[in-house]
């Protein structure tokens, strides 16, 4: 089922978002690395076995970005992704209370906003419903 697939990982720099790459590499499918971390992005691109994967910077919190991001997808695929993992996210290492406003914002900025925006992808991409986007 992943061979031959084109899948699109977000926050793809380090932790779940590289591991979950080279898992989708491993089985064959073609991976597009994103993250904001462009630097990373393409750290994890060096660790993964075959070939085509590519990297795209991509700001989650930017629904322009996102369309942006598919159009560069299918130019350089000819296709748009049919696998989509959303590994984008913040994770405060302190309590609620001793975070700043804008610390605050930011996670919540980028941990609602990179499912949004990637299901519009994805809807937009594969002509499906929200509801299909699951499935």
């Amino acid at each position: 089922m992943v061979k031959g697939s084109l899948a699109l990982v977000t926050g793809a720099s380090s932790g779940m978002g590289r591991e979950t790459c080279k898992v989708l590499a491993r089985e064959g499918a073609t991976v597009v690395v994103t993250c904001i971390d462009e630097a990373g992005a393409n750290e994890t691109l060096k660790l993964l076995p075959g070939s085509g994967h590519s990297v795209f910077k991509y700001d989650v919190t930017n629904f322009q970005s996102a369309d942006e991001l598919l159009k560069a997808i299918i130019q350089k695929y000819n296709r748009p992704p049919n696998i989509l993992v959303n590994s984008a996210g913040i994770l405060a290492a302190s309590s609620t209370l001793d975070m700043t406003p804008e610390f605050l914002q930011r996670m919540l900025d980028v941990n609602l906003k990179v499912n949004i925006a990637n299901m519009l992808i994805f809807k937009t991409a594969n002509n499906k419903s929200l509801t299909d986007v699951g499935e």
